[in-house]
């Protein structure tokens, strides 16, 4: 799995102000379409939630992406 820089940039700046939970924020946050939260650049968030699904999440934790 590629993200784009940008994408990459979104994740680890929603990761560090989610916190240790952050995963189950951006679930939640995906599902509400917006986050109260992040005030980056939404769709990149956004583009990674199209693009890899949930799956993002187990694919990290495995290391297959920059994380």
């Amino acid at each position: 799995m590629k993200l784009t820089q940008e994408q990459q940039q979104a994740l680890d700046e929603y990761r560090t102000l989610a916190g240790k939970r952050w995963k189950e924020q951006l679930m939640a946050d995906w599902m509400r379409g917006g986050s109260n939260l992040y005030r980056g650049e939404w769709a990149y968030l956004q583009q990674v939630r199209n693009a890899f699904g949930a799956k993002i999440f187990t694919e990290m934790d495995n290391g297959d992406t920059d994380n």
